[in-house]
């Protein structure tokens, strides 16, 4: 995005992540995981798109859960050292909303070649495995994921 103009431009950027917030798999959610895997020793803050993102927690988690592996999902957990937030702060309904986001996009994909009915029981058992390693990452999200209906209690 080039945009001469400050606040026009920060204005453009939070337009933007509450977007990608709102759609699996878009080419945005890929950069911004992109560059916050991948900062090289600069602060999370160099980049505007990473700066505001506190603006937008279904982003947030969405960036979250689509790491691809243990690694990246540490490093992204880890913005919260950097960016003022706190993932245990976030809305549980950006969590609700983001892992029901996460699991129908699966569903769909998955579904074509499965069925919907083991689309979705795949797509349920991917979801509570990333909700394990976020777990183990922090015990105390096995709160928010058994408000979210992913673990019983």
């Amino acid at each position: 995005m080039t945009i001469p103009e400050y606040d026009e431009r920060q204005r453009g950027i939070i337009d933007a992540l509450a977007r990608v917030g709102l759609e699996a798999g878009t080419d945005d959610l890929k950069w911004l995981r992109d560059a916050a895997t991948n900062l090289n020793g600069l602060p999370a803050s160099a980049f505007d798109g990473l700066k505001l993102l506190p603006s937008s927690p279904e982003t947030l988690i969405h960036l979250l859960l689509s790491a691809h592996d243990a690694g990246e999902r540490s490093v992204i957990w880890a913005l919260q050292n950097e960016l003022p937030f706190l993932w245990l702060a976030l809305p549980l309904r950006a969590w609700w909303s983001a892992l029901d986001r996460q699991c129908t996009a699966l569903t769909s994909a998955l579904e074509a070649a499965l069925g919907k009915e083991k689309a979705m029981s795949e797509a349920v058992a991917w979801l509570r495995g990333v909700c394990d390693d976020l777990a183990a990452l922090e015990p105390a999200l096995k709160a928010i994921f058994t408000m979210a209906g992913l673990f019983a209690i």
